[in-house]
């Protein structure tokens, strides 16, 4: 098993991403939402437009390398009326690697690169039993349950925070 090289994105691997975001989502989320779902939201949210204009508008992307290969990212960026939070649109990681560490990394590394945080914050679907675990783990808690819009649908989130501490990066 190889350790995962993680890497600040550039434009140059948007295309990439995009392959890797609508692989993950067609590979986890059937039995949590509907295929036609998925083939509604992908291309809302994995398109190189929307992709370019997050990152001109800050959010910050961190990828996960094996051999090239990315297999993992996560997508962060300062909640706009808090400057000391964080709210965290994206931690994905190909479900063949999974177990393997690497959205540990990911959430580790974003946690580096944002030192003065107090929290962050991140939304995923009530039905995303595994996401919800993963999360738990690592410290988050349930806040809020809002039903969240995308596109043409509602989906029942759960949204979590993790409070961080100065000088306890560490613990992540």
């Amino acid at each position: 098993m190889s350790t995962p090289r993680l890497r600040e994105m550039t434009e140059a691997d948007i295309t990439a991403l995009i392959t890797l975001g609508r692989r993950i989502w067609n590979l986890h989320y059937p039995g949590i939402i509907t295929q036609q779902q998925i083939d509604h939201i992908v291309p809302i949210i994995y398109n190189t437009t929307r992709i370019r204009d997050e990152l001109a508008r800050g959010v910050r992307y961190l990828l996960a390398e094996i051999e090239k290969d990315i297999v993992g990212y996560i997508a962060w960026e300062a909640i706009a009326d808090t400057p000391s939070a964080y709210f965290i649109h994206k931690l994905y990681v190909d479900p063949t690697r999974h177990r393997m560490g690497i959205a540990s990394s990911l959430l580790s590394a974003a946690l580096q690169r944002i030192p003065h945080a107090t929290h962050v914050e991140l939304l995923t679907h009530r039905q995303n039993v595994k996401g919800l675990a993963f999360y738990e783990k690592q410290g988050f808690e349930i806040i809020a349950a809002p039903e969240t819009p995308i596109g043409d649908y509602f989906f029942p989130d759960y949204r979590l925070r993790k409070m961080l501490h100065y000088g306890t990066r560490a613990a992540v």
